[in-house]
C-alpha cells in the first residue's frame, strides 16, 4: 500500500490522507542538514521511504524530484530519523512516500477472522490437547486456493508455515491450529509448525507471491479469550470471552472492543545508564496512561505527552484509552537501571500503600496494632497484624532470566504466605495464584528449568523461613537462662544462623528419597523498582502439585496438613488411620499388614521421618500427606525443615529446650516420646504416635533401621551434603552483600521498621554468613557418625557397626543391590552397616550378562542375607560371566 505526506517549507507540516504517517521533531543541524522524523505504524520493520521535493506544493506530479536522504530507525518503535541536504532559497516543498509491503494491494478475500491464544478450554483437538488456534474466512466471490500460501509469526520469516492444498469457497472458515506438530494432512486438521504467544506478537498471513494479505499483532489474551472481526469481516477487532467466542462459525457483530496496548521504545530489561523512553499507539485516536510507581495506570497514573527518562530502577505500566473510554489490556515492564544480576529476577508490582509498613493492606502492622505514642500494642508474632490476615491482591510479575532476558510478565493474585517465620518477620513470605479472574488460570512457563514442568497455577516466593536474617530483629523473650518463666514480650527462638537455603539445601539432600518435595530456584524480588533481595521461588505443596506430579484428579485426593487438617478431600480415612493405630499393637503382623495395605506407604513414611531425624529437625509438626481417595495409602511431603542444621545455635538451645520443653539431641528419642497428651508442641505423644506405633513391629524396625544405614551411605554422606552446600552457596554469595544491605537495620530504619535491640545486630555482614554456611558443612561432617550413635543407644544395639566392601567381576557386568541401594552408589564400594541387624544383598547382572557365584560364599543364590555379626569388616564380592 502507497502512503504519502507532504511537507511544507522548513517547519511546517500537513499529511496527506487520513492514515498518512506523522511527522515531527523538525530541526536544522549546524551543518546545515535538516532532520525530521517520520512516525509511521505498521509491522514491517523496513518500510521503503522516498524523499520528493518541488518549488510548489501544487506542483504537478512530474516536476517532484527525488532527492537523497538518510533513512535511519529510530529507538521509538515504528519511527524513523530523515536527514537531507536544504537547498538554496527560503522556501521548499517535500514529499516523503512510504512504500510498505505488509498489507498487499492483491486481496484475494481470505482474511484472519478469530485467533486464540491461550486456548484452555474452547477447543479441542485430535489428540485431545487445548492448542492454539486460527481462523481464516473466506469473505470474496470466489473459491480460493491456500497451497503455497504461509502464516507467521515473524515478519522476518513470513513463510514460516505453508498451507498444503487447502481450498476456501466463498463464506467457508478454516481452523488452524498453532500448537507447534506440523501436521499438513489437508484431510484431517491442520496443525502450523509455531505456537502462538500468548503475551503477544504478530500473525502474517501471506499468498503464494509472499505478499502479506492480512496481518495484526496481537496482545496478550485472557484464557478462553479470543480476537476476531465483527462478523467474521469487519474492519473492526473485538475480543470475544468463552461464551461469545465463536470457532467454526462466524464471529458476533460486537464484543469487547480490542483496544491496541502500547508499545515501548525500549524493551524492558538491564540498562547501566538512565534511559529515555517513548510510548507510542496504533491509532491517533487513542490516548496512553501511565505509572512508575506500581499504581493503576488509569486510575492514578498520568497523561503520556512526552519522553520518560528512568534515572533508577522503575517498573512502566501503561495502557492505552480510545476516544470512547474503552481500554486496552496494561502492558508492564521494568526497567533496571544497574548492573544485571548473576541469578533471576522477578519483578512485583503493585500499588505501594498495599505494602507500607504501617498500615498496608496485605503487608503491614495496621492501625488498630500502634499505641498513642507510636509503638506497636503487641508481641511477636503480631498475629493481630494486617500480615496474619487471609488477603489478596492483584499484582503484576515479571519473571527476568540470568541472562537478563524476559521469561514472562502475568497478573497473579498475591497473598502473604507462612507462619512465625514469615508473618512476624520484616522480610516476608509471599504466595502466588494464577486465576482465571486476573485472565488465566496457569503460569505457563518453566519456573524450575530442570524439573520438566512447564505449568502452575500457583508458587511461592519464600524467605527461607525461620532460615532469614530477620530472626535477629526480634526481640527475645527473656534472658536465655530464664526462658522457663514464658514471659511474652518476644520470641523464644532468636539470632539464627540464616544461610537463606538452608530448606532448600535439606530437600536437595534427600531429592532421591520417596517422598514429595518442593522445586526451588533463588532469585532476586523487586517491588515497584526497590530492591527487595534474596527469595527461594519454591512449588506450592497443594492438591495441584499432586496432580502435576503424580498425573492424579486434585480433585481425587485426601491432602492432610498436621494432624488431621484437610486442606483437600476429607480426614476420615487419616482418622481412621490414627485410630486404628492407638486401637492395638502392631506387633502382630496381621495387624501390620493391614496398616501398608489400607493406610500407609511404608517407603515414603521411612523416608520421611529419617530425613527429619537426619536434619535434627525438632519442630516436627510441619507435615502433609496426601492418598488418592481410589483405595490409596498416604504419601509424605517434605517442607519447611528451616529448624534443621542447627539453625539454633546448639549450645544454647539444646539445654534450654532440653529444660523447657523436650531434648532434641537424640532425635530418635525425641520422635518416639511418650510424654505428653494430644498434638501439642514440640514433640507430645499424638504427634508421635504413628513412628511409635509402626517401630513395634520387628519387620518394620529392621526395615527402618537397615534404610537409615542406607542413606547415611549414600544421600546422607557427609561428602555428597558438603558438595551440595558448597553449590547452592556459590550460586547467591555474590548477590549476599546487597541482600544484607537491603534488611539491615540502616535500611530498614529508612522505610520506618522498628529500631535495632543491639547494636552489634546493625549491620548484617558477609563474614557472618559465610561463618553459617561453614556451620552447615560442618554439621554435614559430623552428622553421620553421631547418628549411628544415636540409633545405637536407642535402639540398645550394643555389638556397634561392621563395614560392608561390595564388589563385582568384571565391572561393567552388574551390580550387588544391598538393602535399598545399589553398589555404584556406595562411596568407594563402602558402606557402615549395623551388627545384630541382618542386611539382604543381591546380585544383578546387566542385559546380556549372567551371575555366576559369590567369592568365598557357599550360597549360590543370587539373593542373600549376611550375618552382621560375623566380622568388622565383610567382602561381597559377585562374579558375572
Amino acid at each position: 500500500m502507497l502512503r504519502c505526506l507532504a511537507l511544507l517549507g522548513v517547519l511546517v507540516f500537513t499529511a496527506a490522507g487520513a492514515d498518512a504517517p506523522f511527522i515531527g521533531d523538525a530541526h536544522i543541524n549546524q551543518n546545515g542538514t535538516l532532520v525530521f522524523s517520520v512516525e509511521y505504524q505498521t509491522i514491517s520493520e523496513n518500510p521503503e521511504f522516498q524523499i520528493l521535493t518541488s518549488s510548489s506544493v501544487s506542483a504537478p506530479e512530474e516536476s517532484w524530484i527525488k532527492i537523497p536522504a538518510s533513512t535511519t530507525p529510530a529507538p521509538v518503535s515504528s519511527k524513523w530519523i530523515i536527514e537531507l541536504l536544504l537547498p538554496g532559497g527560503n522556501m521548499a516543498f517535500y514529499r516523503v512516500e512510504v512504500t510498505d509491503d505488509i498489507i498487499s494491494t492483491a486481496n484475494s478475500g481470505v482474511i484472519i477472522s478469530e485467533i486464540c491464544s491461550a486456548n484452555t478450554s474452547l477447543l479441542e483437538d485430535i489428540d485431545g490437547d487445548f492448542s492454539d488456534w486460527i481462523e481464516l474466512y473466506n469473505s470474496g466471490d470466489k473459491n480460493v486456493s491456500l497451497q503455497g500460501w504461509s502464516l507467521s509469526d515473524s515478519v522476518d520469516e513470513r513463510n514460516k508455515w505453508i498451507f498444503p492444498d487447502v481450498s476456501l469457497k466463498p463464506g467457508d472458515l478454516q481452523i488452524i491450529f498453532a500448537s507447534g506438530k506440523d501436521r499438513l494432512d489437508s484431510g484431517s486438521e491442520i496443525h502450523t509448525s509455531f505456537k502462538i504467544s500468548a503475551n503477544g506478537e504478530p500473525l502474517l498471513l501471506s499468498n503464494t507471491h509472499g505478499q502479506v494479505v492480512d496481518a495484526i499483532r496481537i496482545g496478550s489474551l485472557d484464557d478462553d479469550t479470543t480476537l476476531g472481526r465483527a462478523e467474521s469481516t469487519g474492519s473492526d477487532w473485538f475480543q470475544f470471552q468463552k461464551a461469545s467466542a465463536t470457532p467454526g462459525k462466524i464471529n458476533a457483530a460486537e464484543g469487547i472492543v480490542f483496544v491496541e496496548a502500547p508499545s515501548f521504545s525500549s524493551e524492558p530489561g538491564f540498562y547501566p545508564l538512565s534511559t529515555g523512553l517513548e510510548l507510542s499507539t496504533l491509532s491517533e485516536n487513542q490516548s496512553i496512561r501511565y505509572s512508575i510507581n506500581g499504581d493503576d495506570p488509569f486510575e492514578n497514573g498520568l497523561d503520556y505527552d512526552t519522553p520518560i527518562t528512568l534515572h533508577s530502577t522503575s517498573v512502566l505500566r501503561a495502557i492505552s484509552v480510545d476516544q470512547n473510554g474503552n481500554q486496552s489490556d496494561e502492558v508492564t515492564g521494568t526497567f533496571f537501571i544497574r548492573s544485571p544480576h548473576s541469578i533471576a529476577v522477578i519483578s512485583l508490582a503493585a500499588p505501594a500503600h498495599h505494602f507500607d509498613i504501617e498500615d498496608g493492606f496485605l503487608y503491614g502492622f495496621g492501625d488498630h496494632m500502634f499505641s498513642n505514642r507510636g509503638t506497636v500494642n503487641a508481641n511477636f508474632p503480631y498475629s493481630a497484624s494486617n500480615a496474619w490476615r487471609d488477603r489478596e491482591i492483584p499484582i503484576s510479575l515479571e519473571l527476568y532470566e540470568p541472562d537478563g532476558e524476559l521469561g514472562f510478565q502475568q497478573k497473579l493474585g498475591v497473598k502473604i504466605f507462612g507462619g512465625w517465620g514469615s508473618r512476624g518477620y520484616p522480610q516476608k513470605s509471599l504466595s502466588f495464584f494464577a486465576r482465571s479472574k486476573y485472565g488465566k488460570g496457569k503460569v505457563r512457563y518453566p519456573l524450575f528449568p530442570e524439573m520438566g514442568l512447564e505449568e502452575f497455577e500457583s508458587f511461592i516466593l519464600r524467605n527461607s523461613g525461620n532460615d532469614n536474617q530477620s530472626t535477629h530483629q526480634i526481640p527475645p523473650r527473656s534472658e536465655i537462662n530464664a526462658f522457663g518463666r514464658r514471659r511474652s514480650n518476644g520470641s523464644y527462638f532468636v539470632n539464627g544462623n540464616y544461610t537463606l537455603m538452608r530448606d532448600a539445601m535439606m530437600q536437595h539432600a534427600a531429592d532421591h528419597l520417596n517422598v514429595d518435595q518442593q522445586a526451588y530456584r533463588p532469585v532476586i524480588v523487586y517491588l515497584n523498582g526497590d530492591y527487595w533481595g534474596i527469595y527461594n521461588l519454591r512449588e506450592k505443596l497443594n492438591e495441584h502439585y499432586v496432580a502435576s506430579h503424580h498425573a492424579v484428579d486434585a480433585d481425587q485426593i485426601d491432602l492432610i496438613e498436621g494432624y488431621g487438617s484437610a486442606n483437600k478431600g476429607t480426614s476420615t480415612h487419616y482418622n481412621r488411620m490414627r485410630s486404628y493405630l492407638e486401637g492395638g499393637s502392631l506387633r502382630s503382623n496381621t495387624r501390620y499388614e493391614r496398616v501398608i495395605r489400607d493406610y500407609i506407604d511404608v517407603s515414603s513414611f521411612t523416608d520421611y521421618h529419617l530425613a527429619v531425624i537426619y536434619f535434627q529437625n525438632f519442630d516436627i509438626g510441619n507435615i502433609k500427606q496426601w492418598r488418592h481417595r481410589n483405595d490409596g495409602t498416604f504419601r509424605w511431603m517434605l517442607y519447611d525443615q528451616d529448624y534443621g542444621f542447627n539453625l539454633w545455635p546448639s549450645e544454647v538451645y539444646l539445654p534450654a529446650m532440653k529444660r523447657d520443653f523436650s531434648d532434641y539431641n537424640n532425635m530418635f528419642a525425641f520422635y518416639t516420646n511418650t510424654s505428653g497428651s494430644g498434638t501439642g508442641w514440640p514433640n507430645a505423644s499424638g504427634r508421635t504416635l504413628l513412628l511409635r506405633k509402626m517401630l513395634e513391629n520387628d519387620g518394620f524396625k529392621i526395615q527402618f533401621i537397615n534404610r537409615c544405614a542406607d542413606l547415611l551411605n549414600t544421600d546422607f554422606e557427609s561428602q555428597r551434603v558438603v558438595d551440595i552446600i558448597d553449590e547452592m552457596a556459590s550460586v547467591i554469595r555474590g548477590e549476599m552483600p546487597e541482600h544484607l544491605a537491603r534488611w539491615s537495620w540502616f535500611s530498614l530504619l529508612e522505610r520506618n521498621h522498628g529500631s535495632p535491640f543491639d547494636e552489634e545486630d546493625m549491620p548484617f555482614t558477609t563474614q557472618q554468613w559465610e561463618k553459617n554456611i561453614n556451620d552447615l558443612k560442618g554439621f554435614a561432617e559430623s552428622r553421620p557418625d553421631k547418628l549411628r550413635q544415636d540409633l545405637m543407644d536407642h535402639f540398645n544395639l550394643k555389638n556397634g557397626t561392621c563395614e560392608i566392601i561390595a564388589t563385582v567381576e568384571p565391572q561393567d557386568a552388574g551390580h550387588i543391590q544391598i538393602n535399598s541401594i545399589t553398589s555404584q552408589s556406595l562411596p568407594n564400594d563402602r558402606g557402615i552397616y549395623f551388627k545384630g541387624i541382618p542386611v539382604v544383598a543381591t546380585a544383578i547382572a546387566n542385559e546380556g550378562r549372567s551371575f555366576q557365584e559369590w567369592s568365598n560364599r557357599e550360597a549360590i543364590t543370587r539373593q542373600i542375607t549376611i550375618d552382621t555379626t560375623a566380622s568388622d569388616q565383610i567382602h561381597l564380592h559377585a562374579i558375572f560371566d
